[in-house]
Formats: C-alpha cells, sequence, structure tokens
C-alpha cells in the first residue's frame, strides 16, 4: 500500500511532467512516453490490484498448520509498521494544520520554495533547465542539444 500511495504522491500530485523534468535535469535525457505511462499508470494499478488480492485471499494464521495465533499477536503484528509510520503521519497532519490554520490551504500541495539542490550553481542550473523546458512546452518543441546535459556540467563546478 505504501508503494501505491508513493505513485500517486509522486506522479499525481507532484506530477508525471514535474517528475520527468527532474530526471531529465540529473541525466541529461527525458524519460519515454512509455516510462510515463508506467509510472503514473501501470505501476500504482498493478500495485492496487496486489493488495487488494492480497487482501482477499488473506485467511487467519496457523501455527504448525493446526493452532491458531491469539488474536493479541495479529494486533501487535500489524501494530509493528504502524509505530514506523506515525511520526511521518503526524508530522505531515500538523504541517497541513498549520497551514489551513494560517489561511494558506492551497499551498498544501506546492513544495517549499528552497526545494532543489543544496549546490548554489546546481540550484540556478535546475532552475534554469525548469524555466527553459517550461517555455519549449509553450512553444510546443523541444530543449536538446546532442546528448549533452545542458542543465549540469561536472566540469564547470
Amino acid at each position: 500500500m505504501a508503494g501505491f500511495f508513493t505513485c500517486v504522491t509522486v506522479h499525481w500530485v507532484f506530477g508525471v511532467n514535474n517528475f520527468s523534468d527532474m530526471i531529465e535535469f540529473m541525466l541529461g535525457f527525458r524519460p519515454s512516453v512509455l516510462m510515463r505511462v508506467a509510472w503514473a499508470c501501470i505501476a500504482p494499478v498493478t500495485l492496487l490490484v496486489v493488495f487488494v488480492g492480497s487482501l482477499l485471499q488473506w485467511r487467519w494464521p496457523l501455527y504448525a498448520g493446526t493452532i491458531h495465533y491469539p488474536v493479541w499477536a495479529l494486533v501487535l503484528g500489524a501494530a509493528a509498521p504502524l509505530v514506523t509510520l506515525a511520526p511521518l503521519v503526524i508530522v505531515a497532519l500538523v504541517h497541513v494544520m498549520e497551514l489551513v490554520w494560517n489561511g494558506r490551504g492551497r499551498d498544501i500541495l506546492k513544495h517549499h520554495h528552497q526545494w532543489g539542490p543544496g549546490c548554489p550553481v546546481a540550484r540556478q542550473r535546475l532552475n534554469e533547465a525548469v524555466r527553459l523546458t517550461r517555455e519549449a512546452q509553450r512553444l510546443n518543441t523541444r530543449v536538446t542539444k546532442g546528448s549533452v546535459n545542458i542543465a549540469f556540467d561536472s566540469t564547470d563546478l
């Protein structure tokens, strides 16, 4: 289920085009349409089908094939992963409530203005690459420079 929510968050909320922009910035080429369709549609559907199928086939676990585990053991087993995820969920809820309380509910799905590479040179190149990509998309053309990554060239650092 965590994989399903990760796919939905990254590719539907952040957006498959934004994700592709980041891949292009890091690798120097844009992922194919097939990869983007797989990330946005095929992977989430497959993960959801596998999860639902596992729920439909669930049976009460048995020890040595005959003895039922006690309910407290099942609850303890189910609670273990929840304990590790609880801080993440609590911090996210506090952040969302803080934004809503301060009247900035629209900012919930926006990334932070300081998001990006820590290196100032790489950050500047990322911003320039995103600007060029958006401009090219607006003009319905592609920004390419052969196989050279226009956003990052390690020889310039």
